[in-house]
C-alpha cells in the first residue's frame, strides 16, 4: 500500500468553515421556505420545529441555531421594503435556551431527514397530449430500432408520463432536474432523490415579509403576504397560553376594530377551540382579578352572551349591537 492511500483525505480548515458556512446558509433557505409553508396551513412556527424535521446544521445545536435564525432575521427584517419586522414584544428578545419552565408544548426533537425520496413531482410529469404535441414536432414519438422502448405518444394512456428516453431507458433524459438531485428507478418507478455525489448547491435565502412575534418564552415566525396579521396575533395568543390575556385580547380589539361586541363563540373558533366552560371560567377570573375594569359582559334577549370593552364602546351601544346580531339581523334575512 502506498503512502498515498494510507494517508486520508483531512479538510483544510478552510474547506470545514465553508462547508459549515454553507450548511448555515441553506439551513436558513429551508426555514423560511418552512414558515412560508406552514403558514398556508395557517400555522406559526416555533423553533421547536426546526430539530424535529431535521434543519439544525449538524455543527450547531438546537438552541445556539434557534438563536442564529433569530439574529439573521433580526438583522435582515423588513430590509426588502414590506415592513415585515414586527414583533409582538418589540423590547424582549428570546433568550436562549428556551427549554425549562416553558408552558408551551414542545415538538418531539427526534431528528429525522429534511430530504427524503419522493416520487417524480407534478411539475417534472407530461400528459400524453402534452407530448403528443411535441413528438410531432420533433419526431421524438417514433419507436427506434436501435433505442427501442421508446415509446409513441399514441400507444399511451391519458396521463401518462412520456418524454425523449435515453440510453438507460430513463424517459426523463431531456428534463432540467432541481440542482442537486437526480433521477433513479426504485422498485420499477422512477424517483426524485438526492444525488449525493453532485457539487453542494447554495440556496437563496429569502426572510422577506417574515413576520417574528416574540412571547415570554419563545419566538413565532410566519410570513403576513400568506397568513393576515390578525390570524397571527390570535393564533400567537394561543400558544402563549396566558388565558386571561388572550380573553382581554380578543374582547378589546373587537370592540376596537369593527367596532361591536365579541360573541362567546369567537374563542371557540380556530385557533383557541376554548369550551363555554373554559370561557367561563376565565371570565370568572378577569372579573376577580380587578386588572381589567373596561371588560364587560352584556346578554342578547334570546340568551346570547358577549363581551366587550368600555374603552371603546358604550354599555348602551353595545346591548345595542348585541341584540342587533343575536335577534334583529335574523330577522332581516
Amino acid at each position: 500500500m502506498s503512502e498515498n492511500e494510507e494517508t486520508s483525505v483531512v479538510p483544510s480548515e478552510d474547506e470545514e468553515r465553508l462547508a459549515q458556512q454553507l450548511a448555515e446558509n441553506n439551513a436558513l433557505a429551508r426555514v423560511f421556505d418552512d414558515v412560508r409553508s406552514q403558514s398556508r396551513e395557517g400555522l406559526l412556527v416555533q423553533p421547536t420545529r426546526w430539530p424535529a424535521i431535521g434543519l439544525v446544521p449538524d455543527h450547531m445545536d438546537p438552541e445556539e441555531f434557534e438563536m442564529f435564525v433569530y439574529d439573521y432575521w433580526e438583522e435582515h427584517q423588513g430590509q426588502d421594503g414590506s415592513g415585515a419586522g414586527v414583533s409582538e414584544e418589540p423590547a424582549a428578545r428570546p433568550q436562549a435556551p428556551m427549554g425549562g419552565a416553558s408552558r408551551i408544548k414542545r415538538v418531539s426533537a427526534t431528528r429525522s431527514s429534511v430530504i427524503n425520496s419522493v416520487g417524480v413531482p407534478p411539475f417534472l410529469r407530461k400528459t400524453a397530449a402534452e407530448d403528443a404535441s411535441s413528438a410531432g414536432q420533433a419526431g421524438v414519438g417514433e419507436v427506434s430500432a436501435e433505442k427501442g422502448n421508446r415509446p409513441q405518444a399514441s400507444q399511451c394512456k391519458e396521463g401518462s408520463v412520456v418524454d425523449v428516453v435515453d440510453d438507460n431507458n430513463n424517459p426523463y433524459a431531456s428534463l432540467r432536474l432541481p440542482e442537486g438531485y437526480k433521477l433513479v428507478q426504485l422498485e420499477g418507478e422512477w424517483t426524485l432523490v438526492p444525488d449525493e455525489d453532485a457539487a453542494p448547491v447554495q440556496l437563496e435565502i429569502d426572510s422577506g415579509n417574515i413576520v417574528a412575534l416574540v412571547g415570554h418564552y419563545s419566538y413565532y415566525l410566519y410570513d403576513r403576504t400568506i397568513m393576515t396579521d390578525s390570524f397571527a396575533h390570535w393564533s400567537f395568543l394561543a400558544a402563549e397560553g396566558d388565558d386571561m390575556l388572550t380573553f382581554v385580547d380578543c374582547v378589546r380589539e373587537e370592540s376596537r376594530t369593527y367596532p361591536r361586541p365579541m360573541p362567546i363563540e369567537s374563542l371557540e373558533n380556530d385557533p383557541f377551540h376554548f369550551s363555554d366552560e373554559r370561557i367561563f371560567r376565565i371570565w370568572d377570573q378577569v372579573r376577580a382579578s380587578g386588572e381589567y375594569p373596561d371588560i364587560k359582559q352584556v346578554i342578547a334577549s334570546n340568551g346570547d352572551i358577549f363581551f366587550y370593552s368600555t374603552r371603546y364602546l358604550t354599555s348602551e351601544y353595545a346591548a345595542s349591537l348585541a341584540e342587533w346580531a343575536a335577534v334583529e339581523r335574523l330577522r332581516n334575512v
